[in-house]
């Protein structure tokens, strides 16, 4: 927190995603893609992260209040890596986030977010693609999940279902878009979090240009050449390893490659 006195009454100002009430996130959440030069932008993320009555805001001072909006920038800057909330209800339903840093995840489910969270950033979001993201990542509870079980894999949720999905997702247009855009930006945190651990296995600009002209067809991909192998079994198989189980797969490959290239 920030400590800051106006008109002779000590305030707190956030200046961290876990100093905020849930209320504060899910409002901060719909300017986390507007531009944050605008005044209005601004202005509007301030009065969130500090309420304060109108009377005693125009007493500010208009240099005052330009600092105080700077002190607010870091909500364009600090990835929100923390769920801002564990689930959602929607219509009869509960449905679970996945853990940070996709934890349980499988290759299936992240390939498929990716490739949506890539169709809604277009220069003309298909907002299709966003509920397809959001039906991917967060299900209901397993039926009959039982925790003891020693064949349990860690993830509460439902085993992922692409036909599944795509029925929720048409359902999902009824969805507040800020839980929308919340899943959104947990998606995309945990991606650039994913990116840093395992940065060995994500290509560098400059080997881009050295691929084979023609589609490129992401992780899904990536399972269609590890099923090959066999390494983790059949499509299937693969498909449904945990997440974290294949990025360390490919990083060991990765390294293997560059001793082999030394010798």
């Amino acid at each position: 927190m920030i400590n800051c006195k106006i008109d002779g009454t000590d305030y707190q100002l956030p200046d961290a995603w876990n100093e905020l009430s849930e209320k504060q996130l899910l409002h901060l959440v719909m300017y986390l893609y507007a531009d944050p030069k605008m005044p209005k932008v601004r202005m509007a993320v301030f009065n969130i992260l500090l309420p304060l009555k109108p009377a005693l805001l125009r007493a500010i001072h208009p240099q005052d209040i330009f600092r105080l909006q700077e002190a607010c920038s870091w909500v364009w800057e600090k990835p929100l890596e923390q769920k801002i909330f564990q689930q959602f209800d929607f219509e009869g339903r509960t449905y679970l986030l996945p853990e940070p840093n996709f934890e349980n995840v499988c290759l299936i489910e992240f390939a498929m977010a990716d490739f949506y969270a890539k169709a809604f950033s277009r220069p003309t979001p298909d907002f299709t693609s966003l509920e397809l993201l959001v039906a991917t990542l967060c299900r209901p509870e397993a039926p009959g999940l039982d925790m003891d079980d020693p064949e349990w894999n860690g993830d509460p949720r439902e085993k992922y279902n692409s036909k599944i999905a795509e029925r929720r997702a048409q359902a999902f247009s009824r969805l507040p878009m800020q839980i929308k855009i919340v899943v959104l930006y947990y998606f995309l945190s945990g991606q650039k979090s994913l990116q840093e651990q395992y940065s060995e296995i994500y290509e560098h600009p400059e080997e881009k240009t050295k691929r084979a002209s023609g589609p490129n067809f992401g992780w899904i991909e990536a399972i269609d050449n590890l099923a090959e192998e066999g390494t983790f079994g059949d499509w299937d198989k693969t498909a449904y390893a945990n997440l974290h189980t294949i990025c360390f797969h490919l990083r060991k490959k990765y390294y293997r490659r560059k001793d082999e290239s030394r010798q």
